[in-house]
């Protein structure tokens, strides 16, 4: 697919999310990548260098930090004729260029197939937490040891690298166990990879929601909400985010109900990675030792009205996220220059 597609003479939609390695900040390498962009796209670079831009990192959880050798060429070549469209929580007042955020984006994969999804509350809860780690992290591979460590797998429905086809030598002896830990197997079919109508993932309460940003991630810092957390949402539990601090303050902001009288999300204020981590192994023990499977069981049901509210506010932006991009598209090009 071409990264630079035409939205009407004048205006390109440039998706530049492979810029991001370790060769961007390489001299001149964002320049010839332009350049190689154009030709892959049919563009000419007269035409890119005359047009405005609007610069997408939808798919793609980078901040400002992480783009700033292109926005920095950008300022120059396109000053007040480009704009950005993130879907990280950033502030976007305090960018030297236009910008807009829309972290709920990733609600609208198309692989949800939300029109279709339904859900069943008198399926029997047979673990109490869900942790899906399929892409291996450092910070993922200690989860998934204190969890083995101090849970227990029949108490939780567990994966580690489930996803990944090697690489997992460096994770073992972390982890502890022979790698991956697998739940339904190595999923290489998209479809499957996001099937948020699997029953066996519905028959947990808690959802530990390890996203993707990390102060330890090299391109990933910032509060960037991905399918971890919408499925949560979607298969109707409570979510326990293992990421960045302020996203759990983020998600509410969006108008979704964090079950703060059930969990103490009092990690999410807490800047040091390390600290917060073991904060959030903290309220999983307290957790656990709260509330039998039974107690769950009868918690989700007393819960359901809250947890449908959460599923419908998703859809809300499932029905408008497309509609607000597209206004911000030409609210950029009503004022640009």
């Amino acid at each position: 697919m071409s990264c630079i597609v035409c939205n009407r003479p004048g205006m390109l939609r440039y998706g530049a999310a492979h810029y991001i390695t370790d060769q961007m900040h390489t001299p001149g390498y964002c320049e010839q990548q332009i350049v190689n962009d154009c030709e892959r796209s049919g563009i000419t670079t007269t035409e890119f260098s005359q047009s405005k831009i609007v610069l997408s990192f939808l798919d793609e959880g980078f901040g400002p930090a992480e783009i700033a050798p292109l926005t920095n060429i950008l300022l120059q070549t396109h000053p007040g004729r480009f704009v950005v469209l993130f879907n990280v929580y950033v502030d976007i007042d305090a960018l030297l260029y236009p910008a807009r955020c829309f972290t709920a984006w990733l609600i609208n994969r198309s692989e949800y197939r939300l029109d279709q999804l339904l859900y069943n509350f008198d399926i029997a809860l047979d673990r109490k937490f869900l942790c899906l780690l399929r892409r291996p992290t450092l910070n993922r591979a200690r989860l998934a040891r204190f969890f083995l460590d101090n849970i227990g797998l029949d108490n939780a429905r567990l994966s580690f690298g489930s996803g990944a086809q090697d690489g997992l030598d460096q994770y073992r002896d972390v982890v502890g166990r022979e790698l991956p830990l697998l739940v339904d197997g190595v999923l290489t079919d998209r479809m499957r990879e996001f099937d948020v109508s699997n029953t066996l993932f519905h028959s947990c309460l808690f959802n530990i929601a390890a996203e993707t940003s990390s102060q330890s991630e090299a391109n990933w810092r910032s509060v960037f909400l991905t399918e971890k957390t919408w499925k949560a949402v979607m298969q109707r539990q409570i979510p326990i985010w293992y990421g960045v601090p302020g996203l759990v303050e983020h998600v509410r902001s969006l108008g979704f109900d964090t079950f703060d009288d059930i969990v103490d999300h009092h990690y999410d204020a807490i800047p040091d990675e390390t600290k917060r981590h073991q904060s959030v192994f903290d309220q999983i023990s307290q957790l656990n030792d709260q509330y039998s499977l039974a107690d769950c069981q009868t918690l989700r049901q007393q819960l359901r009205p809250r947890l449908e509210t959460n599923f419908e506010q998703l859809l809300e932006y499932f029905r408008t996220n497309r509609r607000q991009v597209f206004n911000a598209i030409l609210e950029f090009d009503s004022y640009s220059t």
